[in-house]
């Protein structure tokens, strides 16, 4: 386990937020303006050359989307960074969290409340869509809420786009519980592959 750093950039460094297979999410403080930052700091060391250009690509695309979607119901992106040291996005914190945490029959919301939500994370999506955008990875720990309640639809990574360096098109990207069976298949995703996926997160 590496230690924490104490500063990424220019964000002060005050915990980590979450660890998955290939990042960790750290919480950050900026002091102009003054603000708390999710800070996803990924780890490329253990890939190959040709593994790493693909990463790079994947890293190139996240954040290119992140400046073409601008949606009070999609996490924004301040920053972005990238070298042969380390990579990292720094986000929107979304202080409460995702909605991982409501998938057990102890802390299930109520149907009025899950339906409330949903109606803005398809906002998001249709948004999304809208400007050509397929998220292919949503599940409910990419699901996050605001202070407010609001949710926040978070890792567009594994997106794909119309853009002409796309290399991932034809790549099984996801999470497999949450995938459609065409994803499954390896074909092609598509709007409809993203709200599949949001059934599933409906039903969990």
């Amino acid at each position: 386990t590496r230690a924490v750093p104490a500063r990424i950039g220019s964000w002060e460094i005050m915990g980590i937020l979450g660890r998955g297979a290939s990042a960790t999410i750290f919480l950050g403080r900026e002091l102009f303006p003054r603000r708390d930052v999710a800070i996803k700091l990924y780890d490329h060391h253990h890939l190959n050359n040709e593994d790493r250009k693909l990463f790079r690509s994947l890293f190139l695309k996240e954040t290119l989307l992140a400046r073409r979607l601008t949606h009070p119901n999609i996490t924004q992106v301040y920053d972005a960074a990238t070298d042969d040291e380390r990579a990292y996005i720094v986000m929107e914190y979304a202080q409460e969290g995702s909605l991982d945490r409501f998938c057990t029959p102890e802390t299930v919301l109520e149907p009025e409340h899950i339906a409330r939500l949903l109606e803005q994370a398809c906002d998001a999506l249709s948004y999304a869509h809208a400007n050509g955008v397929v998220h292919r990875d949503l599940k409910p720990q990419n699901i996050l809420m605001g202070a407010d309640g609001e949710v926040k639809v978070a890792d567009f990574g594994v997106a794909f786009t119309n853009l002409q360096f796309d290399t991932t098109r034809q790549m099984v990207v996801g999470s497999p519980a949450y995938m459609a069976p065409e994803q499954l298949e390896g074909r092609t995703a598509t709007m409809q592959s993203d709200i599949y996926s949001l059934g599933i997160v409906l039903y969990k």
